[in-house]
């Protein structure tokens, strides 16, 4: 795969994530999770994860398409493993940002990691 192509896929879910997190997000009717969603859609990261998920798709005859739910609820798995990883290792910046933990407690952030879990 040249580069070009990689940056279209990475381009393609990252759009693609950012509108399933705003789905999410007009249903969302708790204050905190929404801004924590908000901050995990904005503040990036390198999503290599579902990027996998999906070209392992494409490898073996399947479409992207198919596999983008998977690769949004790894994404949002790994987010939530982050968060939890920030409680324990007591981290206060994350890709350069406030951690969770930081930004809203150690309570709060538990009961988001423990939300994106679910």
């Amino acid at each position: 795969m040249s580069e070009r192509l990689f940056h279209e896929e990475v381009a393609y879910f990252n759009q693609k994530f950012a509108e399933a997190v705003e789905e999410k997000l007009r249903a969302c009717h708790n204050e905190i999770m929404y801004d924590a969603l908000t901050y995990i859609k904005d503040t990036g990261g390198k999503r290599l994860r579902p990027i996998i998920c999906m070209l392992a798709a494409e490898a073996v005859g399947d479409t992207r398409e198919k596999a983008l739910s998977t690769a949004i609820a790894i994404e949002l798995l790994h987010n939530a493993s982050l968060v939890h990883d920030d409680i324990i290792d007591e981290n206060v910046i994350r890709r350069k940002n406030p951690s969770n933990p930081a930004r809203y407690g150690e309570k709060k952030a538990i009961v988001i990691g423990d939300l994106l879990f679910g």
